[in-house]
């Protein structure tokens, strides 16, 4: 075939591959022929308008951490550039279906919003992609190629975020000789999120997380502040005040009062808070910042950070303030129900507890059954009988006199004794001693409003500490004492003013 036998529209029509691709763009493409008469082929060019319309980008404005969103007016406009060489004059069958050799890509439209100091780079970094994939052992055609432009364009700045519909891009923080004061809207997102979260923390609601906000957005401005207002830490550095190291803020936590920790001394911080649990009455973790000492959520905060043996003793900490363990008692004193729930009895986490409020007439529960009893003689409270009503009847020296008869038995009759009555092996060794106390304490002594134990004063103020839980509290009347009524609490003046308006 001669060479000029064929015309340029007619040679580009018979390569199938650049066909189906002039298909598909068929208003933004054009055909011109290649420079040089030693080259035989054609140069398609398509004219690529990048869809934006649902990217939004922001970039930071001041060293204070503020930072701008905003959308594009004028959508990117690239030029493609496809070139197709063949090895002699003559169109071979071969060439019909031969893939483009070389890719110039152009901007013809650039947006101003974007850093047109970086035009040239994000050309350059364009390019190589698509030569990367024509020299790829697979091989790359037209439309493939075009479909890479449009695609990996703005993948040359960092998607912060990214959903089925939307797209946040950060772009530099300097746009050249302007700064656009006057382009989109400027927030501080990381004060912003705190401020957010400490307001859900205040009215303690559920609401949805910022992912399905960001997701549900109506607009790309929305989408875009609230995908900033849940990204920022990938955007922020801190140092923590424990170990001085600094990280990114997504690298550690930050807590709901700002203050940030690195991700190896947090969690170690949070665990020694939970071996001290027992000193506490109430909620142990704070900041460790001593000008904050901010009080955190141990579900949404702290428990994602501890370990499950840390969140179980929690659980447990959390169930003793509220029915503080009776210790007396390995197993309920239904036999039915010891028999039956034998496996619980094992677990550390099922033991019998006293009723709440009601520490100072050893008033138990069982947690598997239900059913109430009494520490002191072990008689069952019944439904519809009051546990003023059990005063009367309770016997207290009849149950250590059984107890000590148990003692002094004969093995056969301890077996006998134990298969009529389960919980009498453990219960009857403390109980000779512990009972007698527990019934003088009741006549002479105090129980800590909190753990039960016992407290007897000798000498000093009415105000007690527990040796055991720490809890504050008043040896006349037994009522716990908080902060900062430690030397104001006088409940015999209380009482004498009572007595006057009898």
């Amino acid at each position: 075939m001669a060479e000029n036998s064929i015309s340029i529209d007619e040679l580009a029509e018979q390569n199938i591959d650049w066909y189906a691709a002039a298909c598909i763009y068929v208003d933004e493409t054009t055909v011109l022929p290649l420079e040089g008469r030693q080259k035989r082929g054609f140069r398609g060019i398509v004219r690529l308008a990048i869809d934006v319309t649902n990217t939004a980008f922001c970039r930071k404005t001041s060293q204070d951490g503020h930072y701008r969103y905003f959308t594009v007016d004028k959508l990117p406009v690239l030029t493609v550039a496809l070139d197709y060489v063949y090895n002699d004059l003559e169109l071979a069958d071969d060439d019909e279906e031969a893939p483009p050799t070389n890719v110039d890509i152009q901007f013809e439209q650039y947006p101003e919003e974007w850093p047109s100091a970086q035009q040239s780079s994000h050309v350059t970094w364009l390019t190589e992609k698509c030569q990367q994939a024509m020299n790829n052992s697979l091989g790359y055609g037209s439309f493939t190629l075009i479909q890479l432009c449009e695609h990996e364009l703005l993948n040359f700045w960092e998607v912060i975020h990214q959903t089925d519909d939307y797209r946040l891009i950060l772009l530099p923080p300097k746009m050249d000789n302007l700064y656009h004061s006057n382009v989109g809207v400027e927030i501080h997102p990381r004060n912003e999120a705190i401020k957010l979260q400490q307001m859900q923390q205040q009215k303690q609601d559920v609401s949805p997380s910022q992912n399905s906000r960001a997701s549900a957005a109506v607009s790309a401005q929305e989408y875009a502040q609230n995908a900033l207002l849940q990204c920022w830490p990938k955007m922020y550095h801190s140092q923590c005040p424990i170990c001085f190291d600094d990280s990114r803020c997504d690298e550690g936590t930050t807590l709901p009062c700002g203050d940030f920790f690195c991700n190896d001394c947090f969690p170690y911080y949070l665990h020694v808070k939970v071996t001290e649990l027992s000193e506490y009455r109430q909620n142990p973790f704070l900041c460790p910042i001593q000008g904050c000492r901010a009080e955190m959520c141990i579900e949404a905060v702290v428990k994602q950070h501890i370990s499950k043996e840390d969140v179980r003793l929690i659980e447990r900490w959390k169930r003793d303030l509220e029915f503080p363990p009776c210790f007396l008692l390995d197993r309920c004193p239904s036999k039915s129900c010891a028999t039956n729930n034998t496996d619980k009895a094992k677990d550390d986490n099922y033991m019998m507890r006293r009723c709440n409020n009601d520490v100072k007439n050893k008033f138990i529960f069982c947690e598997v059954c239900k059913k109430e009893w009494c520490e002191l003689c072990m008689r069952r409270i019944h439904n519809g009988v009051s546990r003023a009503e059990h005063k009367e009847v309770c016997e207290v020296q009849m149950m250590l006199k059984f107890c000590r008869r148990y003692l002094r038995a004969s093995d056969e009759m301890k077996q006998k004794c134990e298969t009529m009555y389960p919980w009498i092996c453990n219960y009857s060794r403390g109980v000779h001693e512990d009972v007698g106390v527990l019934s003088w304490l009741l006549e002479n002594g105090q129980n800590c409003p909190n753990c039960a134990v016992g407290v007897e004063r000798i000498s000093g103020c009415f105000h007690m500490t527990c040796p055991t839980c720490a809890t504050h509290f008043c040896y006349e009347c037994g009522q716990e004492i908080f902060y900062p009524f430690y030397g104001t609490h006088h409940c015999w003046e209380e009482q004498e003013m009572f007595e006057q308006f009898q």
